[in-house]
């Protein structure tokens, strides 16, 4: 994430903390701000905004995004387009559960005690509004709030819970950040690695074919329907054995294997 995202989500926090500051009674609502809490493996994840009330707790996500926003609640990608460019983020819903479940089992309470809140701030448009669910917002995010009206918990219950929270949360530092910023690097970088090696694994898997025997005109390339010629491996496992090459190569290297 670059510096000037990272600045641009700090703004779109602190508008959501002056909001709900300011339109919220804070006899019935106890909000937390920036909360980084650790995971079971070592790790961490960051929740914007916690506001601990008697109708439940409210866990929001916010967006600081310009532009056209797309997205459905099953995609893994949303799409922000802004000047005529395409960018993907990751869908705030899934996001967001993530953080929730984390508090579910911090707190030990079933998910329907918790409100999920996507908002999203600055000046964009959701353009696939009507395929979203009612709690991604771009407005009105205090009235949504103030519209859950069944009695969930009660007034100890939710000064535990904040205590609760208070206590496991990691201190609000630039180390924090950084160390968080860290992991999230190395597991982008992990499932990239993974995500390289699959596709290599799939690309060599489409490119090889096996014959019965070398009895037979030389079929067609498998990936370029080109001509094919007979060959021999000259090194590896495979030294010695015939086998059929594209006569593309190097551009093709489709394969057909010969099995005696």
């Amino acid at each position: 994430m670059s510096l000037l995202s990272r600045f641009k989500g700090r703004i779109g926090e602190l508008i959501v903390s002056v909001a709900t500051w300011v339109m919220l009674n804070r006899r019935h609502y106890l909000r937390l701000n920036n909360v980084t809490l650790p995971l079971s493996d070592g790790g961490t994840t960051q929740i914007d905004h916690i506001i601990v009330s008697s109708f439940g707790i409210f866990v929001i996500e916010t967006k600081n995004y310009k532009g056209w926003i797309f997205g459905q609640e099953r995609d893994a990608k949303w799409t922000q387009m802004i000047m005529g460019r395409k960018y993907q983020f990751q869908n705030p819903l899934r996001q967001n559960y993530l953080h929730m479940k984390t508090l579910s089992e911090l707190l030990n309470l079933n998910l329907r005690y918790f409100h999920s809140v996507i908002a999203f701030m600055g000046h964009c448009e959701i353009k696939t509004r009507a395929e979203l669910p009612e709690n991604v917002l771009n407005k009105g995010m205090m009235t949504y709030i103030k519209s859950k009206e069944k009695v969930l918990l009660s007034h100890e219950q939710m000064t535990a819970i904040a205590d609760k929270i208070e206590k496991t949360r990691l201190s609000k530092s630039r180390k924090t950040d950084r160390q968080h910023r860290d992991y999230l690097q190395n597991k982008f970088d992990d499932k990239k690695l993974k995500s390289e090696r699959l596709n290599k694994k799939n690309r060599k898997s489409e490119l090889v074919t096996v014959i019965k025997n070398d009895n037979t005109t030389p079929p067609n390339c498998p990936k370029c329907q080109g001509d094919m010629v007979k060959r021999t491996a000259k090194t590896g496992t495979n030294k010695g054995r015939a086998f059929f090459g594209c006569q593309n190569y190097p551009k093709c290297k489709g394969i057909v294997n010969i099995e005696a």
